[in-house]
């Protein structure tokens, strides 16, 4: 990326002072880069790249190594038809996060908790939140246990407790 970066520089400031060889053509420049042989990217760097990039996965999606441990939890089309109050346990990935903070001064977050067919919104209360923050963040893979709220239009989990899956 510096070499190409550095190639347009140059080609922007010749262009500027107006500076061309000889025989040079104006609007051609016929430069060869030359770049330089680098290890591949990880294949989780490629897909955190796809999802910054388009807003999806194209070749693959991070929960497909967490398959055996997620067949452990409710599926989320599941847990969003459940009664109010009836206890759940949900796992996926961290895709959107916000903390706001309370009238009383304390931190609260709502997050997005995404498997690979649907998502669920999560409400993380201040006792909860101080108990698992280290662990809410965007991409980190979990499982959440909480208590299904169906007050707003969308059906809602109230988050009681919250484990990040360790990769197998």
């Amino acid at each position: 990326m510096d070499t190409i970066l550095a190639y347009s520089k140059e080609i922007r400031k010749k262009e500027k002072n107006n500076q061309g060889g000889l025989f040079e053509n104006s609007d051609s420049y016929k430069t060869e880069i030359k770049l330089e042989k680098k290890p591949e990217a990880k294949a989780e760097d490629k897909l955190n790249w796809e999802k910054e990039l388009l807003g999806l996965f194209i070749t693959g999606n991070p929960l497909d190594k967490y398959d055996s441990q997620l067949k452990k939890t409710m599926p989320i089309e599941k847990a969003k038809r459940q009664m109010s109050d009836k206890k759940v346990r949900i796992g996926g990935m961290i895709s959107l996060t916000k903390t706001i903070t309370t009238k009383k001064g304390n931190q609260m977050m709502f997050l997005t908790v995404k498997s690979k067919t649907d998502e669920m919104e999560a409400i993380v209360f201040p006792d909860t939140f101080q108990k698992y923050k280290p662990i809410l963040e965007e991409n980190n893979i979990i499982f959440l246990n909480g208590k299904i709220s169906h007050r707003d239009e969308n059906p809602k989990i109230i988050a009681e407790k919250i484990k990040k899956i360790k990769e197998k």
